[in-house]
């Protein structure tokens, strides 16, 4: 006789997880364990039982864990379980940190976690120690506009989707003294002539007007200075410096503050020196040193005017300041031009790009006088008989002097490349320069 067994039938099997913590939403926080829940063989008998992976102790967003069963008749069965663990806390990382700020501030708080993600943040705002918001979002951010002036505590926590609190349920707490700006729109500064480069500190960042207003050329019959306003945009802090040019004494020689041209030392036959410019600027720098880059806005001063100067006493204007161009000297002696002892060219203003172009006069005999151009920042110089030139941003021409005349000095140019919403105006200061900022708004 023979004994015949058959046995077709696979063995069955599942797997459970025999210790560990479980959190939220299925998410394991601890190690975890994994054993076989069931083994069924319905015929023969079970000879070996193996798991790929008894013990998880890494963080895993999802492992997944199998089990073989074999019976005496070589049948393989096999199961498995997926495994989900984060045991990490959540981090909350903010884009301010604590502290003081003389600005509004726009701070959002991030929630982080690197394998369960985020469920939810929770917060408490309080303004001035009283309780200003609360909430509990399902998010993985939130953002706050501290736009008032006061003490700002703000504390915040996150869940992860395992169920960990940031910082072991503690609140994460910032604070932040938001001190604004205590000036309304409308608010004026003014700076007057006082021989050195005066500083301004934004007080409020915000948008502010510059005006500025050269110097009159020496004498009476000075060429009046020029006019520039336009707007900045600025930021708290930030320091604008301000040179007011003046107007010459007569008979010192002595150009205006700030590239007014020199005059002549003399006080009985009054040929002026030219008006110094008004400007402001990023840098502590009297103009013709300041790099275009850092200059926002000038005003151009006046040219030297003269009073009874010359052989036959006539007396002549300076040129205006101010403008794309200031204004060429005078000739009130009416001495035409190629005649002997006359002008063949009166003091040009200074331009956009360069500077006034200085008076040429002759003698009687053949002799030809050239006077000095002006330059960057600086008015030409008029000694030996002759008037200066307006500082600029383009100086004026030194005056011409002839057999028995002199003319008026040019006026320096203004300048607004610095400046928004920007003019210029020629000829309407008398006496010193003068500066004026004005808060326009608050950002």
């Amino acid at each position: 006789t023979y004994s015949l067994k058959i046995d077709r039938e696979v063995p069955r099997c599942s797997l459970k997880v025999e210790s560990g913590t479980l959190g939220n939403n299925n998410w394991y926080i601890s190690d975890v364990g994994i054993g076989f829940e069931s083994i069924e063989e319905e015929v023969s008998s079970i000879v070996s039982q193996i798991i790929s992976k008894k013990t998880i102790t890494e963080e895993t967003a999802g492992t997944t864990v199998t089990g073989m069963v074999t019976d005496e008749a070589g049948n393989i069965g096999s199961c498995s379980i997926s495994v989900k663990i984060d045991k990490t806390v959540p981090v909350i990382n903010a884009n301010v940190g604590s502290g003081g700020y003389k600005d509004k501030q726009n701070i959002t708080y991030t929630a982080s976690d690197s394998y369960s993600g985020i469920e939810a943040i929770q917060y408490e705002v309080y303004l001035n120690g009283g309780l200003y918001s609360s909430n509990y979002l399902q998010s993985t951010s939130v953002t706050f506009d501290l736009n008032s002036a006061g003490t700002w505590d703000i504390y915040v926590k996150a869940l992860d989707k395992a169920g960990h609190w940031s910082n072991g349920g503690n609140w994460n707490h910032y604070s932040y003294d938001i001190n604004l700006c205590s000036y309304t729109p409308g608010q004026t500064w003014e700076f007057n002539y006082t021989g050195g480069v005066q500083s301004f500190t934004i007080p409020c960042s915000g948008t502010y007007k510059l005006e500025v207003y050269g110097a009159q050329g020496g004498t009476s019959n000075g060429g009046l200075g020029g006019y520039s306003y336009g707007n900045i945009i600025s930021t708290r802090d930030a320091v604008l410096y301000i040179a007011v040019g003046n107007q010459p004494t007569v008979g010192t020689g002595s150009g205006g503050f700030n590239g007014g041209g020199s005059g002549t030392s003399d006080a009985s036959d009054a040929r002026g020196a030219g008006g110094g410019a008004t400007h402001i600027s990023k840098t502590n720098t009297l103009l013709s040193f300041t790099a275009l880059s850092d200059l926002y806005i000038v005003a151009g001063g006046g040219g030297g005017g003269t009073v009874n100067a010359g052989t036959n006493p006539t007396s002549s204007l300076g040129g205006a300041g101010g403008g794309e161009v200031g204004s060429s000297g005078g000739n009130s002696g009416n001495c035409i031009n190629a005649n002997p002892g006359c002008f063949e060219r009166l003091a040009t203003g200074g331009g956009q790009s360069s500077g006034g172009l200085g008076g040429i006069g002759r003698d009687y005999i053949v002799n030809v006088y050239n006077s000095e151009n002006g330059s960057y920042g600086q008015g030409g110089n008029g000694d030996n008989w002759r008037a200066g030139g307006g500082g600029g941003f383009y100086g004026g021409g030194a005056s011409a002097v002839a057999a028995y005349y002199t003319s008026g000095g040019g006026g320096g140019s203004g300048y607004i490349g610095g400046v928004s919403n920007g003019a210029m105006q020629s000829g309407v200061r008398s006496g010193n320069g003068f500066a004026r900022i004005t808060l326009i708004s608050v950002n």
